[in-house]
């Protein structure tokens, strides 16, 4: 009896050793992961209703990490980097990524996508409806060993 319950506590401490070790980790990358987002409205100043301006989003990837365009025609994938507007705020086209960029193939989904590395800017055309524009940015963050989602809300004065 003495040695099942050794056995049993032996196999309970390495069991919450890894499970402390692997939480500490994922903790502690994601805590690694922050992205610092500068957001504004182009052209600043006298707009209107009726008229339409950009969302312009800039950030700086850390080092060793990487985020993905939107330039994929793959159906399933990591998540692209994206600005999500509620319909009543009218965005117009899609989302234009400028940064660095790196076609790379994903062996996981089999297919290709673009990496983002480094300062990257997001920007998206809209119509102007109120005095106030509100979306949110979607990336995910990968290095070598797990990726993190991120969002930010964003509530912008527009005139």
């Amino acid at each position: 009896m003495k040695i099942k319950l050794k056995n049993i506590a032996v196999v309970t401490i390495i069991l919450t050793s890894v499970f402390i070790s692997a939480t500490s980790f994922i903790h502690h990358t994601k805590a690694e992961v922050e992205l610092i987002w500068k957001a504004e409205i182009s052209p600043a100043g006298k707009l209107k209703k009726g008229d339409t301006a950009w969302v312009l989003l800039q950030t700086d990837i850390p080092e060793n990490f990487h985020s993905y365009s939107n330039e994929t025609s793959a159906d399933v994938g990591p998540i692209v980097t994206q600005l999500a507007f509620e319909k009543k705020y009218k965005p117009i086209g899609k989302d234009i990524i400028e940064g660095n960029k790196k076609e790379v193939y994903e062996e996981v989904f089999k297919s290709k996508f673009t990496e983002l590395r480094g300062h990257i800017t997001v920007k998206r055309k809209f119509k102007v409806h109120k005095n106030m524009i509100k979306f949110k940015v979607l990336t995910q963050v990968c290095d070598d060993n797990i990726c993190v989602m991120k969002e930010k809300d964003f509530e912008l004065k527009v005139y």
